[in-house]
């Protein structure tokens, strides 16, 4: 019978209002993520649900659940920003030219990591009058063979 367990990796977001601007951040990420691949878990799934907190006056917090998986190895685990861009219509709709993240998938995965997730984060710059960058987060696994240590790795 597999064995999950749920991890909160929340993420923080400020709110700049005189530039308009979004950023947020996952702090806990990379600690959580070396702490249980090293532990032998690997992830199965992420969840950000719908909640917010206020912690400040143009900040929020939100939950990100990370879903893990035991495993009877360690694994591997790195985390890469892409910063990809939006274009809004004067219609209201929006597009996104999904090439912009998915050539990393398809290159990490041609070094033999998995995708475990990824997580759109809710920062936001205005670039011009039709576009809004923002930054998707990659999760990518890979099982330490041969009884590797596991952990997190810093791949840039």
């Amino acid at each position: 019978m597999s064995q999950y367990l749920i991890v909160n990796c929340p993420i923080q977001k400020d709110h700049s209002a005189f530039s308009g601007t979004t950023r947020a951040s996952m702090p806990n990420l990379v600690s959580s993520l070396s702490s249980y691949a090293s532990q032998g878990y690997k992830i199965s799934s992420i969840y950000n649900p719908p909640t917010v907190s206020f912690t400040g006056m143009f900040s929020t917090e939100t939950a990100c659940h990370i879903a893990l998986q035991k495993t009877s190895v360690n694994y591997y685990m790195t985390v890469c920003d892409i910063p990809f861009t939006v274009k809004m219509s004067w219609s209201g709709s929006s597009s996104v030219d999904h090439n912009q993240y998915t050539a990393y998938i398809q290159a990490y995965a041609a070094q033999g990591w998995q995708l475990a997730g990824l997580i759109d984060l809710p920062d936001t710059a205005i670039e011009g009058f039709t576009t809004i960058s923002s930054t998707i987060k990659l999760i990518f696994q890979a099982p330490a063979l041969r009884g590797g240590p596991g952990g997190y790795v810093s791949l840039y």
